[in-house]
């Protein structure tokens, strides 16, 4: 009897982790996990602006500020919670039973001891803050990291199988269930601020439960610790890139705040957390559909490039339109999301949204580190560009808030070319390729940019400026495709790409044959 049962359950692992039923349809599964992935991002936002609204009636600014102290400490160690090594699962090409089982154990290990790590500090975190609430937050918060390492390999494994339906379905349900939870403490309890944090607890105890009933691996002995080595060299260098990459993003919001203070950096953040909309629709759901894709192609060279080509040059189109759109339209957009009181910071995402093009290049290039394994080029280029960014806030620095916008503007821009340089060459593959993949969204960007300075911006300033942001809007994009049109004649790469996206309209849903792999 027991022979069968560790049949039946040696099986059933062997099914969670195999992609052997992916041949051949990575690109379509791909596409179709994009659309849904963005679509369970765009769910999620929604309801976290309806928890935010509602926490904001129930709670008062206090609670959401002894809530920030404490995730100042949890918020960083975060960083180092999961190792890398979801990442190594969703890669690799030779996963097996105890190589899950050895991550997963490590990730638990880390979890406890990153937990009591948070409990030790809460005292120190505490006094600094020179308040007391502070502590217990800290430590009800530090529960979350070993509840996180308990599903981190569940949930690598659902994106190694390209399974995004059940992702979608765990990230959408538990963010309800986070918000009713909060919500009904706010409301029925004077708890003040432990309202946000039953919801952030309540929300990762189901989160894992999930994990494990839709995910049917489970861990068992590890024979062998060295195959393992090779993934947790991956999943550190992942790590540390990750930390250089926090330091460096954080290194603006620090100089602002020390040279000009809380309002001028206060301006800033908010017109910042604009730019970042678009940008984590890049790095989050889609990077989630596209990066298990191509690591599924890793050994064969041909589909790999094939199938990236078509992401490079679909994410840098997205990244485009968004960074034209969002240029014309930022002083009514920022007023309209933010309110009267952060009209400056209308002029501050005026300048971000010139590097959203440019940011997309450094998503596609994490494209190709991730799904090749090539964590210790993504380090030492994080390592190189860090200062560079620096340097550019510190010249900026002077002229407040929007110096150091333009700052990151004008070095976004500058390493365009190289990171695509840096990330052809750790693929082994010609730069050429890379470039081509850019140009025609780069011409589309120069052509739309320019008529909108010159010809859409004057006419819309004399509507109201709601209709002006539609005509904006519908202007913008049939010049920016109109273009890309034009651009289809001389470019085979982006004239299938048309013919496919033509193809999958006249489908209506994605749920038919694609060749887009």
């Amino acid at each position: 009897m027991s022979d069968n049962k560790g049949s039946y359950r040696h099986e059933k692992n062997e099914r969670a982790i195999s992609t052997h039923h992916l041949e051949g349809r990575h690109g379509t599964l791909a596409a179709r996990g994009g659309a849904i992935a963005t679509a369970s991002h765009l769910t999620f936002t929604l309801i976290q602006i309806a928890q935010l609204a509602l926490f904001s009636r129930l709670l008062t600014p206090a609670d959401f500020g002894i809530v920030a102290m404490a995730m100042t400490l949890t918020g960083f160690i975060r960083l180092f919670a999961d190792m890398g090594l979801p990442n190594a699962t969703v890669q690799r090409d030779d996963l097996d039973q105890n190589m899950v089982s050895g991550l997963f154990y490590i990730n638990a290990g880390v979890g406890l001891g990153l937990m009591l790590f948070c409990c030790a500090l809460a005292p120190l975190a505490a006094m600094i803050f020179d308040e007391p609430r502070v502590l217990a937050v800290i430590i009800a918060l530090s529960v979350i990291l070993p509840l996180n390492a308990l599903r981190n390999q569940h949930q690598a494994l659902l994106r190694r199988q390209l399974r995004f339906l059940p992702l979608t379905v765990i990230q959408v349900s538990t963010a309800l269930l986070g918000l009713g939870v909060g919500a009904s403490v706010a409301l029925l309890t004077d708890w003040g601020y432990w309202a946000i944090v039953w919801s952030l607890v309540s929300a990762a105890v189901w989160e894992l439960v999930l994990f494990w009933l839709l995910c049917h691996w489970r861990p068992g002995k590890v024979h062998s610790w060295t195959p393992i080595r090779p993934a947790i060299s991956f999943g550190l260098h992942i790590v540390f890139s990750n930390l250089f990459g926090w330091i460096w993003k954080q290194s603006d919001n620090g100089l602002i705040g020390w040279r000009w203070g809380a309002v001028e950096l206060g301006l800033y953040a908010r017109a910042y957390s604009l730019l970042l909309l678009p940008l984590m629709i890049i790095g989050g759901p889609l990077a989630s559909a596209f990066i298990p894709a191509l690591s599924r192609l890793q050994a064969k060279a041909a589909e790999w490039d094939h199938l990236f080509h078509r992401i490079a040059r679909a994410t840098f189109i997205f990244a485009g339109l968004m960074g034209v759109v969002l240029y014309a339209n930022a002083e009514y957009l920022t007023v309209l999301a933010l309110g009267e009181g952060f009209v400056r910071s209308g002029d501050i995402f005026k300048v971000l949204a010139l590097s959203i093009f440019p940011a997309a290049a450094w998503e596609i290039s994490r494209f190709v580190f991730l799904s090749l394994g090539r964590g210790d080029v993504m380090l030492k280029y994080t390592m190189a560009a860090g200062p560079l960014h620096l340097i550019a806030f510190l010249i900026g620095l002077p002229h407040g808030a929007i110096g150091v916008a333009w700052g990151l503007t004008i070095v976004s821009w500058v390493l365009l070319v190289p990171i695509l340089y840096v990330a052809a060459h750790a693929g082994g593959r010609s730069v050429k390729p890379f470039i081509s993949s850019v140009l025609p969204a780069i011409l589309a960007y120069g052509v739309t940019s320019t008529a909108g300075l010159f010809v859409i911006e004057p006419m819309t300033d004399l509507l109201p400026p709601f209709a002006g942001l539609i005509l904006s809007g519908l202007g913008l994009t049939a010049t920016y495709f109109g273009t890309l049109g034009a651009c289809a004649f001389v470019h085979e790469g982006l004239r299938s790409d048309i013919r496919l996206a033509w193809r999958a309209t006249l489908r209506l849903l994605p749920f038919g044959k694609s060749d887009l792999a």
